[in-house]
């Protein structure tokens, strides 16, 4: 197993023909960790970010094995229109992982964030649109915010598949 992978490549994972993925959001937890298995397993991944110049949030993927060969970072914004579409071109899958999320979020600025999430989908999926040719699946990852309540979010507590089915998620 690769050192710095927690869990070992599947034999899916190992069996698959190197690809090109584009991985949304590569400054968050989540892509970092699809962004190494990726790599590990052989494909070359466009990942976008703020900043790709801004090396202090990214230096931990350019470190990871086969990144200096097959990671390529690309500046996207959510709300930009356009503004992934280099990342995506020419690629055959998106793993969209970018979104904003704030465990503690006041009740006036709900519906800001909300609409944020839902822009930021939007202008992948136009960008994958654009670059339908190449793109053969999209997948759109979720987070700790749909299913959490989010001003009543417990530190300790592990949610589950259960959460989603609480009800207490709905505004």
């Amino acid at each position: 197993m690769s050192r710095h992978l927690r869990v070992a490549l599947t034999e899916v994972e190992n069996s698959q023909k190197p690809s090109l993925f584009c991985v949304t959001g590569a400054t968050s937890f989540i892509s970092g960790a699809i962004i190494s298995r990726l790599l590990t397993a052989g494909h070359t991944v466009h990942a976008t970010c703020r900043d790709p110049d801004n090396v202090d949030p990214i230096s931990h993927l350019l470190a990871l094995p086969g990144a200096s060969e097959r990671l390529k970072l690309f500046k996207a914004d959510l709300l930009q229109p356009d503004s992934f579409d280099s990342a995506i071109y020419g690629v055959e899958y998106v793993i969209h992982v970018a979104s904003i999320v704030q465990m503690v979020v006041p009740a006036n600025e709900r519906q800001l964030l909300i609409d944020t999430a839902v822009k930021g989908v939007e202008n992948v999926l136009s960008s994958v649109t654009r670059s339908s040719w190449s793109v053969k699946s999209v997948t759109i990852t979720s987070s700790v915010a749909a299913v959490s309540d989010l001003g009543q979010h417990k530190a300790d507590y592990v949610y589950n598949e259960d959460d989603w089915y609480a009800g207490n998620w709905a505004y």
